[in-house]
């Protein structure tokens, strides 16, 4: 069995993120991020302690068996654009699914691209920091799972 993650990506541009490109783009990023650190967790798992169900890995197939389940919710927070690059802030919470009860609401990264601005700027440094943000709240699910 595994540990279901339900991941959530929040992107609403203001006027400064005009430039950042498309919000589908940015939330499919903050997703493919978040499932990328996931899937290493899940390969960098002892195989004999998964066998045993003493560590589980990490599906987001809400259709999968489950151990147990968890929201991970990721949020643009900020994006400042300068003629030298762009400086981007997420924040996120992890909650229990599917009742949304809080684990934690203050996972926060932040992060910059040096470079002109650009949509690929945006979405790279904000993959970054998706990832980043996803794999500090690995442990806290493995524990909250565990047998």
């Amino acid at each position: 069995m595994d540990i279901y993650v339900n991941l959530v990506a929040i992107y609403t541009p203001d006027a400064n993120g005009a430039a950042a490109g498309s919000p589908d783009d940015i939330k499919a990023a903050i997703v493919k991020a978040a499932e990328r650190a996931l899937a290493a967790a899940t390969t960098k798992l002892d195989k004999d302690k998964r066998a045993k169900g003493q560590v589980f890995g990490f599906t987001t197939n809400p259709k999968a068996a489950f151990k147990s389940a968890f929201t991970l919710r990721i949020k643009v927070a900020s994006m400042a654009f300068s003629p030298g690059g762009i400086a981007v802030k997420l924040t996120g919470e992890l909650l229990v699914f599917p009742n949304n009860e809080m684990i934690s609401t203050s996972l926060k990264a932040g992060g910059a691209y040096e470079g002109a601005p650009s949509s690929a700027g945006a979405i790279e440094v904000i993959d970054a920091l998706a990832e980043s943000m996803t794999e500090k709240t690995i442990p806290v699910m493995q524990a909250k799972a565990a047998p």
